[in-house]
């Protein structure tokens, strides 16, 4: 993060919105996508330690 700020970009992390997305399209009828899709985001906000992958949407400030 400190990185991203150094540079002059602005950053929003988007990791569930990607997990959310990424079990939609690749595994829609899996348990696990079931349930992502299901979960209220304040809970995911809570095990989002446990996706494995940051995503981040960079853009440089106006």
């Amino acid at each position: 993060m400190k990185l991203i700020r150094e540079s002059g970009l602005l950053s929003r992390h988007v990791s569930i919105e990607a997990a959310r997305l990424f079990f939609a399209i690749e595994k829609p009828h899996s348990l696990v996508g079931k349930m992502i899709q299901k979960c209220p985001e304040t809970l995911l906000n809570v095990l989002s330690h446990m996706i494995p992958t940051l995503v981040f949407v960079l853009t440089r400030k106006p």
